[in-house]
């Protein structure tokens, strides 16, 4: 019999032909509700956040929905499209299978399962050079750096005397003079950022030292002044030795 409305009538008799009837209209539904995953899709990447989902679920009958982590040991319902609960996001590395359900008022029940990637892992950084306590005066020194992850983003450095922020675009370079010249003698902490697409961020650290004292100014006599004074004095004493021999005679 197809789904739809259904008429019973009832009927009972007695011994002398007495016949009564009662009618009742029922409805027929056997198909379970139409759901259909429009995000995320299916090995989509994500990072330590839980993505939204939109879903839509189509059926005159509809009851409830919901979805599972676990295969439907652990059930999250729900009413509209939403993100999913956080909690239970934090339990799964790697790999996510979440199983979205939906059924109507009679029972029947459909699910659909997608696999979502996830990263976590923050981007791995080595710092070549400099290294650690090495020794830099007037000139800032350069940088040779490696970053790993699948998904880099962007990298930086950061010195922590300075409290400045410095984006790089490649992974060898010379720090930033004019920071450089800014900083005290002393210890030095360069610290090298990188994040990836999905928001994790690493970074590794190493100490310098600085110790550079600009040199003094030049006298207010400059060397080759002295070429010009030396005649000067030597004519000075000639006139006086005339004056003191005039003075004898």
């Amino acid at each position: 019999m197809e789904d739809g409305l259904i008429c019973i009538i009832f009927y009972a008799n007695d011994s002398c032909g007495h016949i009564s009837k009662e009618k009742i209209t029922l409805i027929k539904d056997s198909i379970t509700p139409d759901l259909t995953i429009i995000s995320p899709h299916d090995q989509d990447l994500f990072g330590i956040n839980p993505p939204e989902f939109i879903v839509k679920i189509a059926d005159p009958h509809r009851d409830f929905m919901w979805y599972s982590f676990d295969g439907g040991i652990t059930n999250i319902f729900f009413e509209e499209n939403t993100t999913f609960t956080l909690s239970e996001w934090e339990k799964y590395s790697e790999s996510v299978n979440i199983t979205f359900y939906a059924n109507d008022s009679v029972g029947n029940i459909i699910s659909k399962e997608i696999t979502l990637l996830k990263d976590i892992e923050s981007p791995e950084i080595t710092i070549n050079d400099p290294v650690f306590n090495q020794l830099f005066g007037k000139y800032a020194p350069g940088y040779d750096i490696n970053v790993v992850d699948d998904n880099l983003d962007k990298f930086w450095y950061y010195l922590a005397e300075s409290g400045s922020n410095i984006s790089i675009e490649s992974l060898t370079g010379t720090i930033d003079q004019t920071i450089w010249n800014s900083l005290p003698n002393g210890h030095i902490t360069l610290r090298f950022y990188a994040n990836d697409s999905l928001g994790n961020t690493g970074y590794s650290e190493v100490i310098i030292v600085k110790d550079y004292t600009p040199e003094n100014p030049q006298s207010s006599i400059p060397g080759f002044n002295v070429i010009l004074i030396i005649p000067i004095i030597g004519i000075v004493s000639i006139v006086y030795l005339k004056r003191k021999y005039k003075l004898k005679s």
